[in-house]
């Protein structure tokens, strides 16, 4: 499973697609993996997965995106009757969503960035709380990248993406956005833990904390929607193949396979 995490070849009918309705260009893809090479501490991949798949075992792993409904649903979990929640979930954030887990004093045991949706500032916190950090080059962020150097260098726990043809220790894993890029992910970990989704509407509003300079929530972009159905697909392929069990609360999207959670099945487990 590891192999397929390392360079997902499924994937790639799926990138050249994505290339051409968005007219990318993978040279830039190419040369944003390999800044993001240049900058990554000599850490092994593969030790780092199995950090994760320790942090995950037995647990909930709530995988937490920057849809408007992402901060309700998270509160939703943390009042749920489930004795100890934080200790029985572990919590993944898509970007910005790492901003409202820790506005409700949950840290991340993994944050999946392609560095738009956080800060420096909240890099370095995250990782002095021993946050595993996913970071993702592509051809848009190299700035960030940049911006983002020190950083990079000094994270204890991370992890390099991307989408074009993998460079070790940088992988690719499959997923064009931040979110079904988790997925991906956890697809390929041994299926010993349940998923739960909260704030993945894929919808046509864009979450405050999917930027930081965001203060409300606003209307997507139409290339931001495009992103988002582009998302939707790949899920929709994905999620009946993964062997973990999948749920939903009232506000993601309603994929045909996941189901969605109540408060009654959740409190139970």
């Amino acid at each position: 499973m590891l192999n397929k995490m390392e360079n997902n070849a499924e994937f790639r009918a799926d990138y050249e697609k994505i290339l051409q309705v968005f007219g990318f260009d993978e040279l830039r893809d190419v040369q944003g993996r390999d800044k993001l090479f240049e900058i990554l501490p000599t850490l092994s991949w593969k030790k780092i997965v199995t950090e994760i798949q320790k942090r995950v075992k037995d647990r909930w792993v709530v995988v937490g995106g920057n849809g408007p409904a992402g901060p309700s649903e998270l509160e939703w979990i943390l009042k749920a009757g489930l004795e100890n929640v934080k200790q029985n979930c572990a919590f993944i954030a898509a970007d910005g969503a790492a901003r409202y887990f820790l506005a409700k004093k949950v840290v991340p045991t993994a944050i999946f960035s392609d560095l738009d949706g956080i800060t420096p500032k909240i890099m370095a916190e995250l990782d002095r709380k021993d946050s595993i950090f996913v970071i993702h080059a592509h051809g848009d962020n190299i700035e960030a990248l940049t911006t983002f150097t020190s950083e990079i260098r000094q994270l204890k726990w991370v992890i390099g993406t991307t989408q074009t043809r993998p460079r070790p220790p940088i992988i690719n894993p499959g997923g064009f956005t931040d979110g079904d890029r988790i997925l991906y992910f956890l697809s390929s970990l041994p299926p010993v833990f349940k998923i739960l989704l909260i704030g993945m509407d894929f919808g046509a509003t864009v979450g405050q904390f999917s930027k930081p300079t965001l203060t409300s929530d606003i209307p997507a972009t139409p290339v931001k929607a495009r992103k988002l159905s582009i998302a939707v697909e790949l899920l929709t392929k994905l999620l009946p193949t993964m062997l973990q069990p999948v749920y939903r609360l009232e506000g993601c999207y309603p994929f045909p396979t996941v189901r969605k959670l109540t408060r009654g099945e959740f409190e139970k487990t």
